[in-house]
């Protein structure tokens, strides 16, 4: 096989006609004034090697380590190590779990103990996260490295520590395709990414994510490129392990199987067995993770038993397409989505192999989020986030497309003098302008929400440290604690749940009409996908069903006095209002008193900066006007302020805070 190397590429030339000598000959080919010369490329090797000294490509590699660095090193400027979230709860809780029993599964007290909406119910009772295994077996690790004490602070670090990483892969990957230069574009294209922005200090699975989903594609690209059957084993085991942390990420056996089958010899049988090694790695953590799902569950995935599996349809296919290309190129990818579009089409004239991996890693994804009942028009980053390990194949798609224009876009020998340096300047400056209009856009839309991320962070993890001084002599498992229960920032009983280890309720657990369970999103309809289980919220109002208000007080009061007969501590930490209807409700007029251990006020405020532009988005999208990055750019109009009934940035006002503990007279 003959091909023809470029300064951004390898592509197959035209069938060789034979030479004087018998061997295959090429005639050299000129794209856009720049001539290219054939050269034969062995079999095992599809992409040719960077045309650079070892000292510059090691240059290069410095260069985009110093900035994954510089980009932690920002971005924890914004971390606190805490997050209010009832899909972080399931996934860290049961972390927590696992660190202990090596299952995530909980047989709770009784029924209401507080778990999060995202925890799914068997038949006998048992309670596991419906999400996979893939992150509460990296919060596990924390645990073991630094015990109750240190595990939750470096479980918080897992999603930025994973963002740095990320970076790193982007330039390797990149550079396979486009080289050195422009896999630092690519790299800085992605640090600048607003879904990559607002998810790298979310304790979420996004941000694992695309770390392991770019290691694992780093590592077959450099098998396919240099064989090595460890190199194979590697990219499959990383692959494989972001199965397991998002289901969805088994799509990658698609561009898998184009490096297996371009390796390929087909009347070599021993090329069969070293094309399989990624996938018999592969296979390993996911069949893993299936067995336990069964044995656990019951069913392959968690998902199965909310009906979520199957909330994927051809007819919402049809009618999400629009809107989830619109949201990328306004939130997603602004400025970059038409580049990196075009790019994946052109690639296939110079390396249909390239081509077909990217095109097979980005296209099936986008497709099934697209026809994914769960999202909508009005989502934002709600819903982008399921496309961030898809952000990537677009960058570098778009990066091999600067890197065409700027080699073949001006006929260099021509020139001389400053001609040649302004020539030379030309690509450099305009790909700058580009990344700085892209990250300026990203980083417009996304400061609102790392900012208030951060203010509800830090207060949430200012509450934790005053609970763990008042309970530093007790274990985890003497102690219950009362905590606010409710979405967005006031779910504080979500974080505290995996913070602290106590048995928890929620401060409305013993109320007619508690937040939690009782009623799911999207209908009661159990054959509809839904994010809550529909067996355990029908567990839920059954269990309710059976009391009524002055019988729901007795069980509160029931369970103190278990806790005060074993030797246990009973703790209350709400707002100053909240626990004084608390107290009412449960403690006066009966055997107990309370005594306040703590009392303060959220310390960290929403940001006095306020960036409108999510909030214009929603208000320009029900106008039919332009929004987001697209209408700040345009000068679309900056109305309003911030929202109504809340602070600058759309943040929670600061709250008086009360830590309470209920003893026996």
């Amino acid at each position: 096989m003959t091909v023809v190397d470029s300064p951004v590429g390898v592509y197959e030339a035209d069938a060789p006609s034979a030479g004087v000598s018998g061997e295959a000959v090429v005639q050299p080919e000129s794209i856009g004034g720049l001539a290219l010369a054939a050269v034969p490329l062995p079999e095992r090797q599809l992409l040719v090697d960077l045309d650079e000294p070892v000292w510059k490509s090691r240059a290069y590699l410095l260069v985009s380590i110093i900035i994954a660095c510089a980009y932690l090193w920002t971005m924890l400027g914004f971390w606190a190590p805490a997050h209010p979230g009832v899909d972080q709860n399931g996934y860290l809780v049961g972390g927590r779990v696992f660190a202990e029993t090596f299952s995530t599964g909980v047989m709770p007290a009784n029924p209401f103990q507080y778990f999060g909406a995202m925890w799914v119910m068997t038949p006998e009772g048992w309670l596991y996260p419906k999400y996979p295994l893939g992150i509460p077996i990296l919060t596990a690790a924390c645990f073991w490295l630094g015990g109750n004490a240190y595990g939750p602070i470096l479980t918080y670090l897992i999603s930025p520590i994973c963002a740095a990483a990320a970076l790193v892969a982007m330039f390797l990957l990149t550079r396979q395709v486009a080289g050195s230069f422009f896999g630092l574009i690519g790299q800085l294209l992605l640090a600048t990414n607003a879904i990559f922005l607002t998810q790298t200090n979310n304790p979420w699975s996004h941000m694992p994510d695309v770390a392991f989903v770019l290691w694992g594609m780093v590592f077959l690209v450099w098998w396919w490129r240099f064989d090595g059957l460890w190199r194979g084993a590697i990219a499959g085991l990383l692959l494989g392990f972001s199965v397991l942390i998002r289901y969805t990420e088994g799509l990658l056996l698609i561009p898998m199987a184009v490096v297996a089958l371009s390796k390929l010899r087909w009347r070599s049988p021993q090329s069969y067995l070293r094309c399989a090694t990624p996938f018999v790695a592969w296979l390993a953590p996911v069949v893993y993770l299936l067995v336990f799902n069964k044995l656990a569950m019951g069913t392959l995935t968690g998902y199965d038993t909310t009906n979520e599996s199957t909330g994927f349809e051809v007819s919402t296919l049809t009618e999400k397409w629009r809107t989830s290309l619109s949201q990328l190129y306004q939130l997603g990818a602004f400025f970059i989505l038409p580049m990196g579009l075009l790019g994946l089409i052109l690639i296939f004239v110079r390396s249909w192999r390239m081509g077909l991996l990217l095109l097979g890693w980005f296209l099936p994804g986008v497709m099934i989020y697209s026809a994914y009942y769960w999202g909508g028009e009005r989502m934002g980053m709600g819903f982008l986030r399921f496309f961030l390990s898809l952000i990537p194949p677009l960058l570098i798609a778009a990066c091999w497309l600067f890197s065409r224009l700027s080699a073949t876009g001006i006929d260099r020998d021509a020139l001389t003098g400053w001609r040649a340096r302004a020539a030379a300047a030309v690509a450099p400056v305009a790909v700058g302008v580009i990344v700085v209009v892209a990250g300026a856009a990203s980083l417009r839309e996304s400061l609102t929400g790392i900012t208030n991320d951060f203010v509800n962070a830090s207060n949430l993890s200012t509450a934790a440290s005053i609970v763990r001084l008042h309970t530093r002599q007790s274990a985890p498992e003497s102690v219950i604690l009362f905590a606010e229960a409710g979405r967005g920032p006031s779910g504080w009983a979500n974080y505290l749940q995996f913070a602290t280890g106590f048995e928890l309720y929620a401060h409305d657990a013993f109320s007619p009409n508690p937040r939690q369970l009782l009623g799911g999103r999207g209908g009661n309809d159990s054959d509809q996908p839904n994010p809550v289980q529909p067996l355990r919220r029908e567990a839920a109002q059954k269990a309710y069903a059976k009391y009524n208000d002055a019988q729901l007080i007795e069980q509160q009061n029931l369970l103190m006095n278990r806790a005060f007969t074993e030797g246990r501590r009973v703790l209350l930490l709400l707002p100053a209002s909240e626990a004084t209807r608390f107290t009412k409700r449960f403690v006066q007029d009966r055997p107990y008193q309370q005594v306040t251990l703590a009392t303060w006020r959220d310390p960290v405020r929403s940001a006095d900066i306020y960036t409108p532009a999510q909030d214009q988005t929603t208000r320009q999208r029900q106008r039919g006007q332009p929004g987001g990055a697209v209408g700040a750019l345009l000068g679309g109009p900056q109305q309003g302020g911030p929202p109504q009934g809340g602070p600058p940035g759309g943040g929670s006002a600061p709250r008086d805070m009360q830590l309470i503990e209920i003893k026996r007279k």
